[in-house]
């Protein structure tokens, strides 16, 4: 199985799983890859970020022929939020491809972050303290910058490529 991990990352989380992912196989930024053929893999990890709901280049994902393609999200918010499924489905029209996705929690990097993302995650930010409160963990989640990147979050999006990797290896029987 010939893969590649492409990665598209506006502050550094995005691209520290795509490395940590340990294929043993190409790791390229988005850029170097967009203008590639991809038709020579069977399987490509595109690993990106949530945008205002939105996973970044997945229009463009959607465009390639490529036989496996798995999709590695990050965000700030918990695995385990209840928006984050809801905001994955949003991604897929009905009718759609719909491939494997993997969400994991990355964090925030005001100091990496545009003047406009961090105006926007500040508007956010006054809205969840008057909503939540101040000592309320949304406000703590969005107010300050934080990493919680974790190798172990990687464990699912490790056993569906196993599991993918064992089928393709398995014999074909003719009767």
């Amino acid at each position: 199985m010939k893969t590649l991990i492409i990665y598209h990352s506006k502050t550094g989380f995005t691209k520290k799983y795509a490395h940590w992912l340990n294929l043993d196989c190409p790791v390229l930024p988005f850029h170097q890859a967009k203008s590639m053929d991809l038709t020579t893999y069977d399987t490509v990890v595109f690993a990106t970020y949530f945008y205002i709901g939105r996973i970044t280049k997945l229009k463009w994902l959607k465009k390639q022929t490529i036989t496996h393609k798995i999709v590695l999200v990050t965000g700030a918010s918990p695995a385990d939020a209840p928006d984050v499924p809801v905001s994955i489905d949003k991604n897929f029209t009905q009718g759609q491809e719909h491939y494997p996705v993997f969400y994991v929690q990355g964090g925030l990097a005001y100091d990496k972050m545009s003047i406009l993302d961090r105006n926007m995650m500040k508007l956010k930010s006054n809205m969840v303290k008057k909503s939540h409160g101040e000592q309320s963990a949304q406000y703590k989640g969005v107010s300050n910058s934080f990493d919680a990147c974790s190798k172990d979050a990687l464990l699912p999006i490790h056993a569906y490529l196993s599991q993918l990797q064992s089928i393709k290896k398995q014999p074909i029987i003719r009767r």
